[in-house]
């Protein structure tokens, strides 16, 4: 939020046509996101909204808007299904799918790697990303030697690194 009011305010300072920010907080809250909307409704100078963050924030507000004809873009939010629920909605951070095929391709193409291992953690989107990576690694042509994982509150590697070298 920081960093977009600064660019605001940069963008801002040499013009004589300013372009507003109203900041609002859904609160994790269908509820408060219905009030927004309702709010957005009456004014007529909104075009566009940044935000929500959390995914399931997006989700809501995307139901919430689909009649609104304005975009509405999330830097955060990583859910792959978003960018289909609504054609003016505009997901600025990539889905973890994306992420895990983006790192296979740069292990492909920039490392110029064609056999490699994966370790990830059985937690959190780890699992995700590593399917996404595997899975686009095999369809570039790559190979998969072995697959390794370890749960979040490990500290030790020396098992799954030690089965990978065996």
């Amino acid at each position: 939020l920081e960093g977009i009011m600064f660019a605001l305010d940069e963008f801002n300072k040499p013009r004589s046509d300013k372009i507003g920010l109203l900041i609002r907080d859904t609160k994790k809250d269908v509820n408060q996101i219905k009030k927004i909307k309702e709010e957005f409704t009456l004014l007529n100078s909104i075009i566009a909204i940044l935000g929500p963050i959390f995914s399931n924030e997006v989700r809501a507000t995307l139901e919430e808007f689909d009649d609104y004809d304005i975009p509405i873009i999330s830097p955060t939010a990583t859910d792959d299904d978003l960018t289909g629920l609504n054609h003016y909605f505009f997901q600025a951070n990539p889905s973890f799918t994306v992420r895990g095929k983006i790192m296979a391709q740069y292990v492909f193409y920039v490392e110029n790697k064609r056999t490699v291992s994966v370790i990830n953690s059985i937690e959190g989107y780890s699992p995700i990303l590593a399917a996404s990576f595997i899975t686009e690694f095999e369809n570039l042509g790559g190979r998969i030697l072995r697959r390794e994982s370890f749960k979040d509150d490990n500290t030790d590697f020396s098992e799954p690194i030690s089965k990978i070298y065996s």
